[in-house]
């Protein structure tokens, strides 16, 4: 079994990702163009897509994230990641927000361990205090941190895929990767917080990431939900390009008799408001649309509640921010709650859901 295994003091894998996003920046003033989208049919997803990729470049970061919408009106986040930005290289990181149903948010981020094994032919992911493992359909996911542990189970309900090529290509040589590891799925088992031990039920959406260039070289922001419905799940995500010429935004649509991507979809913001803290425009109702095999897919997303915003840049020390202000004066993190229709027309009528679902995202510039 090939994989990243690294062993080091807790004190420099911490002061690593610390450097972040000094680092990043320094190297990528310029913005980057992308030349090609997801160009071409959707590929076969092997297990060695959805392991690590470990390269040398120092903008190498890799991500495994699940989205889980809870049966009790909860959400649950979790995100392993590596990466070579800051001192050394295969530097971890673990971000796991749980949203309880009032819309109380509890997070914990760890960025340092003793051991990192990444496999490169299958899904092993294990930092010590946090693991995840399996293979299609079973994945396991497990933490056990001082604030908090969780045990749970991962049950796919339909297969890995890619959207057209699932890559970006850039003018200058550089990528950003993706592989859907769950597009519809079920999570089950427990969290504890705080020494109370809550049950974990719902729905799930998992993606794995990879690429060698700091993502706001190539955009502005981006925006994501996930919509699940007893029949059905679609998964959207878009971003606007850094030159501001195009949004760029592929969505899946998984259900017991469907399995649809689509790359070419029409985004259409239909209202916008700004938000007083950071000053961006975010988009309060849009609407993506797309045709895909006999299919007209239509969502609208409505923003209703916020949930948590914040400036990873005010999180940084006085000198890093000096020098990250040199390239970004934010990085701005939403999340919303957001009222959805969803309605899909196919060969056998129109099936139409109406809900609520979580909406997030990041801006680097307006």
């Amino acid at each position: 079994m090939a994989s990243i295994k690294k062993t080091f003091p807790h004190a420099a894998a911490a002061l690593g990702v610390l450097l972040a996003c000094i680092v990043i920046p320094l190297q990528s003033l310029a913005a980057d163009k992308i030349i090609s989208a997801f160009a071409g049919p959707d590929r076969p997803v092997s297990q060695a897509d959805l392991g690590a990729h470990p390269t040398g470049n120092e903008q190498y970061t890799e991500s495994w994230g699940f989205v889980c919408a809870l049966d009790d009106g909860a959400y649950l986040l979790y995100t392993m990641m590596v990466s070579n930005v800051g001192i050394g290289d295969n530097n971890p990181g673990l971000d796991i927000i749980y949203i309880d149903p009032e819309g109380k948010v509890s997070e914990i981020v760890v960025d340092a361990s003793d051991t990192v094994v990444a496999a490169q032919d299958e899904v092993l992911i294990d930092f010590g205090f946090a693991q995840l493992f399996g293979e299609h359909p079973t994945y396991r996911l497990k933490a056990d941190t001082d604030v908090l542990s969780l045990d749970a189970t991962v049950t796919a309900n339909a297969a890995p895929r890619t959207i057209g090529s699932g890559r970006l290509d850039m003018e200058k040589g550089h990528y950003w990767q993706l592989a859907v590891l769950v597009p519809r799925g079920r999570i089950a088992g427990h969290i504890v917080l705080q020494g109370r031990r809550r049950p974990i039920a719902g729905w799930v959406y998992a993606d794995h990431t990879w690429s060698d260039v700091a993502a706001f070289s190539f955009s502005r922001n981006w925006m994501s939900a996930r919509i699940h419905t007893q029949d059905m799940s679609i998964d959207l995500f878009r971003f606007e390009t850094a030159d501001n010429q195009r949004i760029i935004g592929p969505m899946i649509l998984s259900g017991p008799d469907l399995d649809l991507g689509a790359v070419d979809v029409t985004w259409k913001d239909l209202e916008t408001f700004t938000d007083p803290g950071m000053g961006f425009t975010l988009p309060r109702k849009t609407r993506a649309s797309a045709a895909i095999d006999g299919y007209e897919i239509d969502v609208v997303l409505t923003i209703t509640d916020r949930i948590q915003a914040f400036d990873a840049v005010k999180r940084l020390s006085p000198m890093e921010r000096t020098v990250i202000k040199a390239v970004l004066d934010h990085i701005a993190t939403y999340r919303y709650e957001a009222h959805y229709t969803l309605d899909v027309r196919g060969p056998k009528g129109t099936i139409s859901h109406r809900g609520t679902c979580l909406v997030e995202m990041v801006y680097f510039k307006d």
